[in-house]
């Protein structure tokens, strides 16, 4: 069992008898300012046995081995500028990888190459297929779908939307205020994804020392100026309905107007019924 903490340490339980395997921390911890410390999100991953991966609030993505406790690879996920990651979710097979920010966006990750071991840099094991917005405010929740389809996502926000996507960025609609057939593309929201940028427009924000998993001292560099992609326009203030209900209009596009079922939306899963 993993845990992960506001002071950025992660600790793999023995479930058997309730001990500590073992405790990680990025290399730079005590140099790091105490809001950037926090360790918002682990999940193992199917395709490397004992490999665990995290994100937080340093923009960081971490993969390390919860047997030994070692750093197989440190990459900052150039989301926007300043910007926690608040949620991951993976491929069943560890195909993909899906990070989610503070301020809705969303990035798509290849990480097929990942097999557990230790990486130089990064941009070895993955890459960045997708950048799109996805939210006008924080993501809480993330989930991967695989349907006959195609690859599908769920995603949960404090903007009070439960919103159904492709992996390719594609909304198909949001719950409780849309319908679709899925096996209809004429049903959907979208019929086109919603980039903010693609993998390659991102590629010019990644130096090659982005990662500095296997060194010695594992210190990560800060960014330079103007590496990060420029922060997402902020959304305007909530305003509050004649009907009691909120909604959050977007600085680019219209109002998303939730329905009374939608309130402060932390977690969402999927399950057969």
């Amino acid at each position: 069992m993993a845990t992960a903490s506001y002071d950025g340490v992660i600790i793999i339980w023995n479930i058997d008898s309730g001990a500590i395997k073992t405790k990680m921390h990025a290399a730079d911890l005590e140099n790091m300012l105490l809001t950037e410390r926090a360790v918002e999100k682990v999940l193992f991953l199917s395709n490397a046995a004992g490999m665990l991966a995290a994100c937080g609030a340093d923009g960081c993505v971490r993969f390390w081995s919860s047997v030994d406790g070692n750093l197989c690879l440190e990459m900052h996920a150039r989301h926007a500028s300043g910007e926690s990651l608040l949620q991951m979710c993976v491929h069943p097979e560890g195909r993909r990888l899906v990070t989610a920010d503070s301020v809705g966006g969303i990035k798509v990750w290849d990480i097929s190459k990942f097999r557990g071991q230790t990486v130089k840099s990064g941009r070895e094991v993955m890459k960045e297929l997708l950048y799109f917005q996805a939210h006008t405010a924080a993501v809480s929740s993330t989930q991967y779908i695989v349907k006959e389809q195609g690859d599908m996502l769920v995603t949960a926000s404090t903007d009070y939307n439960i919103t159904l996507w492709t992996i390719d960025g594609i909304r198909i609609g949001d719950f409780g205020r849309d319908s679709w057939q899925i096996d209809d593309r004429v049903t959907w929201h979208s019929r086109e994804p919603e980039p903010i940028c693609g993998a390659e427009g991102s590629q010019d924000f990644v130096d090659e020392d982005e990662s500095v998993a296997g060194s010695e001292e594992g210190a990560r560099e800060d960014d330079a100026p103007g590496d990060r992609p420029e922060a997402l326009e902020p959304m305007e203030e909530a305003s509050q309905t004649a009907a009691g209900g909120w909604y959050y209009r977007a600085q680019q596009g219209g109002a998303r107007e939730p329905t009374d079922v939608m309130h402060d939306l932390r977690k969402v899963q999927i399950g057969e019924v």
